[in-house]
Order: structure tokens, then C-alpha cells, then sequence
């Protein structure tokens, strides 16, 4: 054989190892360049943080004490609390609630129920009081459920199980507090309708806070 036939196997050798060697190069140029460009697979994007709504300052909280009705022996009243700032503004903790005489005495009986801790929500700016004839606007409120024992007397002083009148204890406001900020409301409601009804009394001071809720 002569020696340009020997020679040839070693050339086409050596072509095809420079063909391969250039397609390499392609695939890692290729590779290079999407991982430049695209996130890894699996690889999380970051989230933009939203903002956090400062707390509520006694400042920017107006309240509405709105009575309900009597029913089986009780009396229902509901305290609107509501947003009157320019900004948003988050209200959280433990819920309390007492009534106090008109010397701003606190009334034995009056307290809450069980203990009550409002989660964070969030009160938007420039809410009205709550209006007289429709449900409040859903998520501007949060409100404050109560209930005054007013007809039945547990200590049976009267003899025949019901309240007298030197037992029945009528607060002059009644004390709310979520977190920091505490308000006091007259308890008194002139737009109830009921001149017969516009206030929450109970006998020996048992009127109790029943919930606090956002709605």
C-alpha cells in the first residue's frame, strides 16, 4: 500500500474529531447563553413584598354604639368600629370590654365573656358611621357584640326571680380596647327607634362582651 493510501484513514480521523470538537463548542455556547438569560429549573422568583398596613392610632378610630333588641331576657347592642383617616390602617389583640358609671367607675358585672383576640384585619380610610336601614359595608367595620342579662335576678332578691329596680345597673359608656387602642362610647343610642329602648342596662351590672369581628 502505498503511503498516501496509509495516510488517508489517519486524515478523515482527524476531520471527523475536528467536525465533533466544533460541535461541542456550539452546544456549550448555546447552553451558555440560555443560562445567562433564563432562571434555572426549580430555581423560585422572588416576591415583591406588600407593604403592611401601620397600626390603627386612637386617632384615627371613631366608634358607633348601635342598640339592638330585647329578646328572652336580654338585651343586644353591637359598638362599630371604623377607619375616619386618609390611610388604611390594621387593628389586632385581645379584645376587652367593661362599662363604666357616669364618674367613670368601672360596673362590677360588666366584662368580657371569655377571653377574645381579634386577628389582624385591616380597616380602610374614610368610613362613615354605619348606616340606620342597610347591613354596614362588608370589611369597613369591625364590631363589637354584647348582652345585657337585664330581666332575671340569680340571687332571687325580689322573690320571684326577676330584676328590681334598685338592682338594674345602667352603664354611662362602656370601655373598648383591641391592641392599643381603646375607645369610650356613650351608651346610648337616639337613633334607635325606641325611646323605650336606647340603652343596654343589666341586673347587678351583668352585661357581657360577647365577640369581636371584622364584617
Amino acid at each position: 500500500m502505498s503511503e498516501e493510501a496509509r495516510g488517508r484513514p489517519r486524515i478523515i480521523a482527524l476531520l471527523a474529531l475536528l467536525a465533533s470538537l466544533a460541535l461541542l463548542a456550539g452546544c456549550a455556547s448555546s447552553t451558555g447563553a440560555n443560562a445567562t438569560n433564563t432562571p434555572a429549573s426549580g430555581q423560585a422568583s422572588t416576591p415583591t413584598a406588600t407593604p403592611r398596613a401601620m397600626d390603627c392610632q386612637i386617632s384615627q378610630i371613631a366608634a358607633t354604639f348601635r342598640i339592638g333588641e330585647a329578646s328572652a331576657g336580654d338585651m343586644f347592642a353591637t359598638i362599630y368600629l371604623r377607619n375616619i383617616s386618609a390611610e388604611p390602617c390594621a387593628l389586632e389583640g385581645e379584645v376587652g370590654f367593661y362599662g363604666v358609671d357616669a364618674s367613670g367607675a368601672r360596673i362590677k358585672g360588666t366584662g368580657m365573656n371569655q377571653p377574645v383576640w381579634l386577628m389582624p384585619v385591616v380597616l380602610p380610610p374614610h368610613t362613615p358611621a354605619p348606616p340606620l336601614s342597610v347591613s354596614p359595608t362588608p370589611g369597613a367595620y369591625v364590631e363589637v357584640i354584647f348582652i345585657g342579662a337585664y330581666r332575671d335576678d340569680p340571687t332571687n332578691a325580689s322573690g320571684n326571680g326577676l330584676c328590681s329596680a334598685a338592682n338594674e345597673v345602667t352603664p354611662a359608656r362602656f370601655v373598648v380596647s383591641i391592641g392599643t387602642v381603646t375607645m369610650r362610647v356613650a351608651n346610648d343610642d337616639p337613633q334607635s327607634g325606641r325611646p323605650d329602648l336606647t340603652s343596654v342596662e343589666g341586673c347587678h351590672g351583668v352585661i357581657l362582651g360577647e365577640s369581636a369581628s371584622h364584617s
